[in-house]
C-alpha cells in the first residue's frame, strides 16, 4: 500500500513511518494510536498548526486508515476515498 499512495501522491502529503522504527513508535505514542503491527495506522494532524497539539491529531486504522490516505492523493482516488468512506458503513469495511 505505501508503494501505490507514494506512487500517486504527487504533492508528497503523505509520508511514511514503519511501526517498528523510533520514528514510528514515537508518532503512535504521540497520537495515542495502537501499537499493533498487525494493522495500519493513519495519523493526521492540521498541517496549518506551526505545532500539532495534540487535539489536532486523529489516528484511523484498518479500512478507514486506506480511505482517508486516499483521500489525500487527488483526483480520481480522493473520490474513491470519500465514496468508501461515506457509503460504506465502518462495520461493513
Amino acid at each position: 500500500f505505501a508503494r501505490f499512495v507514494s506512487a500517486f501522491d504527487a504533492r508528497g502529503v503523505v509520508l511514511f513511518a514503519t511501526q517498528q522504527s523510533e520514528e514510528g513508535r514515537a508518532v503512535l505514542r504521540r497520537a495515542n494510536a495502537p501499537m499493533d503491527l498487525s494493522t495500519i495506522v493513519l495519523v493526521e494532524h492540521d498541517a496549518r498548526a506551526e505545532v500539532a497539539k495534540d487535539d489536532r491529531i486523529k489516528t484511523h486504522v484498518k479500512s478507514t486508515a486506506i480511505l482517508r490516505a486516499l483521500t489525500a492523493l487527488g483526483l480520481p482516488l480522493s473520490t474513491l476515498g470519500w465514496a468508501g468512506l461515506a457509503l460504506v458503513p465502518r462495520r461493513v469495511r
